[in-house]
């Protein structure tokens, strides 16, 4: 009987096995199987473009405690939160940011740098808006002479912790009525004055945009800004964006980048916000854990290959008023939202944060004369001594599909070598030595017949994984 038990578990552990090379298998190339990619904690990446978002704890949608220990592992080094002044300020004149106090420490203890949004109104005050997301930014004189005493009293207190501050989120959306670019801007220019004054080596962040083509938005709050002299206190410009293919709105983003230089050098772009469900009920699309993975992978590399610093959408999932359930989270939650099991996400997100921090730097594909076909994408990263060393790429054409199954291609560097190629399956962190029959130098440069899916693949040298202690045999 034991025996018979043996066996069942012993076929149970190789489907699992078998299921995870799937995306490899299929491709008709045989590849050997070398490894996986050894995950690293917070506190053993130095730097990174790669962050996590921990949002709506202001408007207890989600309990911290119940995914804090998921967070160090992660591999993020920065984190998003809110600062919820409804939350804080209960009785006018008293402020107690305890709650806030418990995770920001925590946060930074798992070595990952907070970030705060300072968000949302407080019905407290007449004209003050309320804490939900809908809130229109303070109109009344009071509530607006209360949003400075909070705002700096926050700062305050969080100097020695905190050091980016955002001001409100996703101003440029339909749900706020009378906000109108110019009106942002005086308020952006009010709140940005008390920071600078309590924190001046602060640094701020404007606009929290919807998605990144909000143009005349854009341009509006920077021509107001210009006009009153006060470009100076924009350091970063954020946005968001949802798209049903990660890779879609990529163009817009570009124009964003453009025009924040033609006002102001120094301003920096980054990705605050985005992220994809691992189910249907958001966007009435046939999204599952999978998906997601794939999605969340494409979305992150897409912003890092071009060297835009990046934050996903969210590390939890999380309940609005009501049963309704947001599914972005990379954590799957009861009903009680303490986290059941990490999802397929959580994992890809992992082995990403490990293959890519600070120390590798985007480079222009086109440089180096990389080439893949029309329905792929590719980015290069260059590490020590400016030399190649990842080049990661994927079919972008469609939103990602439950399909695991691959085509064969040829990707070609032309102006670069990498030295002992592996391919690294990201989503499932597996490694696979590519056959010596797969390449071919051709002229000065190398031709690799490798496998491509709508899920990123990255070509490296071996090397460059065990140098990082990144390679683990199983």
């Amino acid at each position: 009987m034991k025996k018979n038990v043996l066996i069942i578990a012993l076929m149970f552990f190789a489907v699992i096995a078998t299921n995870a090379q799937t995306p490899i298998l299929k491709s008709g190339i045989k590849l050997e199987n070398i490894g996986k990619i050894k995950t690293l904690k917070a506190s053993e990446i130095k730097e990174s473009y790669l962050g996590i978002g921990c949002e709506v704890l202001d408007r207890d949608f989600v309990n911290y405690d119940s995914y804090k220990e998921y967070l160090g592992d992660l591999g993020v080094k920065h984190a998003r939160f809110q600062s919820g002044w409804a939350k804080t300020e209960k009785q006018k004149g008293v402020y107690d940011f305890a709650w806030l106090d418990t995770v920001i420490d925590d946060c930074r203890g798992r070595s990952i740098q907070p970030w705060i949004n300072i968000v949302y109104g407080n019905s407290i005050y007449g004209g003050g808006g309320d804490m939900q997301s809908s809130s229109s930014i303070p109109t009344s004189e009071v509530a607006l002479q209360a949003w400075d005493k909070y705002v700096r009293t926050l700062v305050n207190h969080f100097r020695t912790r905190n050091f980016e501050w955002e001001i409100w989120n996703e101003i440029d959306h339909h749900i706020y009525k009378g906000s109108t670019a110019e009106e942002y801007a005086v308020f952006f220019i009010r709140t940005a004055e008390v920071i600078r004054e309590v924190q001046p080596e602060g640094k701020i962040i404007a606009l929290a945009l919807t998605f990144p083509g909000a143009t005349e938005f854009v341009r509006g709050f920077l021509d107001s800004m210009k006009e009153k002299g006060k470009l100076h206190l924009i350091d970063k410009v954020s946005f968001h964006g949802y798209p049903k293919n990660p890779d879609a709105d990529l163009k817009k983003t570009q124009e964003l980048i453009d025009l924040l230089k033609q006002y102001d050098e120094r301003i920096v772009a980054f990705q605050g916000e985005t992220g994809c469900p691992s189910t249907e009920a958001d966007w009435k699309r046939p999204y599952t854990e999978l998906t997601q993975a794939k999605w969340d992978l494409r979305r992150a590399l897409s912003h890092i290959g071009r060297g835009i610093r990046f934050s996903l959408f969210t590390i939890s999932d999380f309940s609005y008023l009501g049963d309704k359930l947001n599914t972005k989270g990379k954590l799957k939650v009861d009903k009680n939202m303490n986290v059941v099991y990490a999802k397929q996400s959580y994992y890809a997100y992992q082995n990403l944060t490990s293959l890519f921090d600070s120390s590798l730097k985007a480079t222009d594909p086109e440089a180096l004369s990389i080439k893949v076909d029309s329905n792929s994408v590719v980015y290069a990263f260059v590490g020590e001594n400016n030399n190649l060393s990842v080049v990661a790429y994927w079919n972008s054409k469609n939103p990602p599909s439950k399909s695991l199954a691959t085509r064969d291609f040829l990707l070609t560097i032309q102006r670069a070598k990498i030295k002992s190629p592996v391919l690294v399956d990201v989503r499932t962190g597996m490694v696979y030595q590519l056959p010596e029959s797969n390449i071919k130098n051709v002229g000065k440069g190398v031709e690799y017949k490798v496998p491509v899916y709508d899920s990123p693949m990255i070509l490296c040298g071996k090397e460059f994984l065990e140098k990082r202690g990144l390679l683990k045999f199983d």
